[in-house]
Formats: structure tokens, C-alpha cells, sequence
């Protein structure tokens, strides 16, 4: 398997948090949060984010009801998963995220022992659904 760089992210609507991560060792680590009004991220953050990574994989995580059905803010994230295809040329994968708020939220308290603030637990959702499709990928 050839060594690819994919960018992960946490869709929001006020933040998106974002990680990186690459295909041989297939792990990923928190990167950053960048604002979003609406939905819409800062897509000048984004840009130099992008730019600066490279990455030739783009994964969205989507928030699923845990009956399987598609929420309200999915279909939000697939939209924005099919922004980024067409405004960064890359293929842009979704991916069940139901419970990587909670298992980032009990990660971070393992490893630091105090509760997460907002951005550490965007950043390390994102890490954990870029993860989960690499583990579930060819």
C-alpha cells in the first residue's frame, strides 16, 4: 500500500475540529480547530491547512442516530464532505461517527485525568473517525 496522507474532520456548526494522518502506519493525530458560522467553515483556515498537509484523502465523519438513520446535521456533513471534494479535487469519504464524541471524551480523561475542553475534543473525534476509516480501508 502506498503512503497517503488524509485529513480528518469533525464536522460542526460552529467548529470543525481536524486531524492528520497517513496510511502506512494508519494513525492519525489531532491537528486544529477552525471556526465555522453555520456550518460554513473558515474556508481561508481551511485553505492553509490544506495547502500546508497536502493531503490526498479527505474523510468526514457523520453523525448517524443510533437507530442507523440520518440526522438532521449528516446530511449537513455530507454536504460539507461534498464542498471539500469539489473545492479540493481529492476524494472525500463519510464515515459512521456515532459515539466518537463519547470515546474521545473517556480517552482524554484516561490519559489526563481532568475533563476536556471543547477543541481537544473536536480534534481528538476527528483523530478517531480518521482512524476508524483507515482501519475499515484496504
Amino acid at each position: 500500500m502506498s503512503n497517503q496522507r488524509m485529513m480528518g474532520f469533525d464536522f460542526g456548526q460552529k467548529h470543525i475540529g481536524i486531524a492528520v494522518g497517513q496510511t502506512i502506519t494508519r494513525t492519525a493525530s489531532p491537528l486544529s480547530v477552525i471556526p465555522a458560522q453555520s456550518g460554513t467553515p473558515d474556508w481561508k483556515a481551511l485553505d492553509a491547512l490544506v495547502a500546508q498537509w497536502q493531503p490526498q484523502v479527505l474523510v468526514v465523519g457523520l453523525p448517524i442516530n443510533m437507530d442507523g438513520t440520518m440526522s438532521p446535521m449528516a446530511h449537513k456533513a455530507q454536504t460539507f464532505a461534498a464542498q471539500l471534494e469539489a473545492r479540493y479535487h481529492q476524494p472525500t469519504h463519510c464515515v459512521d461517527e456515532r459515539l466518537s464524541t463519547k470515546e474521545a471524551e473517556r480517552w482524554f480523561i484516561q490519559h489526563y485525568q481532568r475533563l476536556p475542553q471543547k477543541a481537544e475534543i473536536d480534534t481528538l473525534s476527528a483523530v478517531i473517525i480518521l482512524e476508524s476509516f483507515m482501519s475499515t480501508s484496504p
